[in-house]
């Protein structure tokens, strides 16, 4: 895959932690909790 399309793709479809912590209604300590428990996957 070409990198501009990818880089696209990452601009269009991922968010980062401090709006997924909105989406869910999680504290960062929360949030991280559930990633390590892989309750949430991360994609990176």
């Amino acid at each position: 895959m070409d990198n501009e399309i990818m880089k696209m793709w990452i601009k269009e479809n991922l968010i980062m932690q401090d709006e997924a912590r909105s989406i869910t209604g999680q504290s960062v300590s929360g949030f991280n909790q559930s990633v390590a428990n892989r309750r949430i996957i991360s994609f990176v």
